[in-house]
């Protein structure tokens, strides 16, 4: 049975707004092909960003400066439909091949020619992927790998996490990771989403992340588009419910998960709010592609 934030015992709800905006971005950059992205940190000031456009088996390296377009990089071995950065790794999935490639940092902003290939003949192998200093976590067409990297010469050592048995053909829809663990969610955007899976450190099973009461109808389990995008801090994990126009956040305190409040005002029912969700610290980032905006939120 999942568990609910609002009326379970050992849960809470902050009732206080924490996450107020700071701003509402609009596409300043269009003709950047935008794909699978996600922040370099430690970057220089040409390569805050790097994104994919599978179509045409691009990758661009993207500035948040003023008119930047992004350069792209060579020697694409295959359609990249996923790209990851730590403050020490960089990683890219290619769903059509099966495969992953895993730079060092410093590597990767030296010279970004492609390391040897990462292969698992698993359907969709690549087509998700998150790495954080230590992990990497890959997903393929109804499941997630997550391994253990080792620095030195950056061998990956298998988890052999074990799947819920109460997981759905949604399973692995969306993947997150950080010093909390991995998060996995099963949805369908245009339908009812199901549960998002927390597999803590060290832990080989997971656990069902409490979904807030508010979002339940009497004798509901699931919600529209729940878990459709994720996003994890080292200490929050962020929950794209863009079916509800939302966005969930939960804290890791020694009591349990607290929700903490995000202010929605301002936002449209129609804009898919939540499609997208980046959070990083004090910082939320939450895509409305129906408006075609980044609302960016600061935690007070």
């Amino acid at each position: 049975m999942t568990a609910l934030i609002g009326s379970s015992a050992g849960f809470s709800y902050c009732e206080n707004t924490r996450f107020d905006v700071r701003a509402d971005i609009k596409d300043g950059l269009s003709n950047i092909p935008y794909g699978p992205s996600s922040r370099v940190p430690n970057a220089n000031a040409t390569n805050n960003w790097i994104s994919s456009e599978p179509a045409k088996n691009n990758v661009f390296g993207i500035s948040t400066s003023s008119g930047s377009q992004g350069s792209p990089y060579g020697n694409l071995k295959a359609a990249i439909t996923s790209v990851s950065a730590s403050s020490k790794w960089v990683a890219m999935g290619s769903q059509s091949a099966s495969t992953i490639w895993l730079w060092t940092f410093a590597d990767f902003e030296q010279n970004p020619s492609f390391p040897a290939d990462i292969e698992e003949s698993v359907t969709g192998y690549g087509r998700l992927i998150a790495v954080s200093d230590s992990q990497l976590a890959v997903g393929s067409q109804q499941d997630v790998f997550l391994y253990d990297i080792n620095a030195n010469n950056k061998a990956l050592t298998n988890k052999q996490l074990i799947k819920p048995s109460g997981a759905s053909s949604s399973f692995a829809s969306a993947i997150a990771l950080s010093a909390l663990g991995l998060v996995v969610s099963e949805h369908e955007e245009r339908s009812a989403g199901t549960t998002v899976w927390w597999y803590p450190p060290g832990a080989k099973e997971a656990q069902a992340l409490p979904i807030p009461s508010r979002y339940l109808q009497a004798g509901q389990d699931k919600v529209f588009g729940y878990g459709a995008a994720l996003a994890a801090s080292d200490s929050m994990i962020a929950i794209g419910v863009p079916g509800q126009g939302s966005v969930v956040v939960l804290d890791k305190t020694a009591s349990g998960w607290q929700e903490i409040g995000i202010s929605t005002q301002a936002v449209g029912a129609a804009t898919r709010f939540g499609a997208a969700v980046a959070i990083d610290n004090d910082w939320l980032a939450v895509g409305a592609p129906g408006e075609n905006k980044v609302y960016l939120y600061l935690c007070n």
